[in-house]
């Protein structure tokens, strides 16, 4: 069915990097309606919500028209939520500009905000229509932007094959090439496998939340705490990935030597996080309240090898504690 009326939602940042692609496209569509917007992780919340819905009904948007997300994950998922609830639903393209976008945020319909200092607390299942993707958005990212996002390039792999994971590993992550973008292909297909035999994460869909258990929990710290330094998406998944596996080489065996591996890969490219033994209540209780969770206990993916995971595996705290005593040791701390 075609829309009835077409909205944009921009980031600032990439209509100021992109413009001279951007203006000349939107132009084409003289009945388009754009909301420029400066966005960041803070501004996930409903707050912003509440300011695109004003901004929707504004406009007379009806459930039959078709908002389009250009911008990074941050935008995709708060562009996502909004339009999924607004009206009881309208439809979205979205166009990741970000490498977290390209392989993760855009793709397979989870939208969110932050509330109460948890990340994506609030969600929806809703699947874009498009998700278009073009590289040539991420020649203007910063280093740590692309090194985010090469993060779930990471997490992929391991979930796949070791010929993936070595492959991943063994190129420099700031190269933006052809190897890059053919990764960024395979990744993409695999999460939209995943999600077509998974849409609503019963089941094998799961898998994709390797790391992100201890993950977000030390997001969310980063998120409260006014002393620490900034922690990316990608950055915070990495800690994650690394505490998780490690409680995994303990539980079910996961090979030292791969384990190994994923620590020398980010020690090469990425910089430490100053977590201390007093932090580990707080991500605990952060963890504790993951959306993830079924009843009263905390669970998350664990590999017994590269491309062989146990589900909804029981995590404690002691667990947690342990896997952040092996990310500090590990990266210096």
């Amino acid at each position: 069915m075609q829309p009835d009326k077409l909205f944009a939602l921009i980031d600032e940042a990439v209509m100021s990097a992109h413009e001279d692609l951007l203006r000349p496209l939107l132009a084409k569509i003289p009945t388009i309606r754009q909301k420029i917007w400066v966005i960041d992780e803070s501004r996930k919340n409903l707050q912003s919500c509440l300011e695109i819905w004003q901004w929707l009904e504004g406009e007379r948007a009806s459930r039959h028209s078709l908002l389009i997300n250009i911008g990074g994950g941050v935008l995709t998922d708060l562009g996502g939520f909004a339009a999924s609830v607004f009206k009881r639903g309208m439809r979205t393209i979205n166009v990741p500009t970000s490498l977290m976008g390209m392989v993760d945020a855009a793709i397979g319909g989870k939208t969110g905000i932050d509330w109460l200092g948890l990340k994506n607390i609030i969600g929806s299942f809703h699947q874009a229509e498009v998700v278009a993707v073009d590289p040539g958005f991420l020649s203007s990212l910063p280093p740590r932007e692309v090194l985010s996002g090469y993060v779930e390039l990471v997490k992929h792999s391991l979930l796949q094959t070791k010929a993936e994971w070595d492959n991943c590993r063994g190129r420099d992550p700031l190269l933006l090439n052809d190897s890059l973008y053919d990764l960024i292909e395979q990744s993409a297909r695999f999460k939209a496998n995943l999600i077509a035999q998974d849409p609503q994460e019963g089941g094998l869909r799961k898998v994709l939340n390797l790391g992100h258990t201890i993950g977000h929990a030390v997001e969310s710290l980063a998120l409260e705490s006014d002393s620490l330094p900034s922690l990316t998406h990608g950055e915070a998944v990495l800690i994650g990935l690394i505490a998780e596996t490690y409680i995994s080489h303990r539980r079910y065996g996961f090979p030292s030597d791969e384990l190994q591996s994923l620590v020398y890969f980010a020690r090469e490219y990425y910089s430490p996080f100053p977590l201390r033994c007093n932090m580990y209540k707080r991500i605990v209780d952060f963890a504790m309240n993951d959306k993830k969770n079924r009843g009263n206990g905390i669970s998350f993916v664990a590999l017994r090898a590269i491309g062989e995971y146990v589900i909804d595996a029981p995590l404690s705290e002691s667990d947690i504690r342990e896997g952040l005593d092996f990310y500090r040791e590990s990266s210096g701390f």
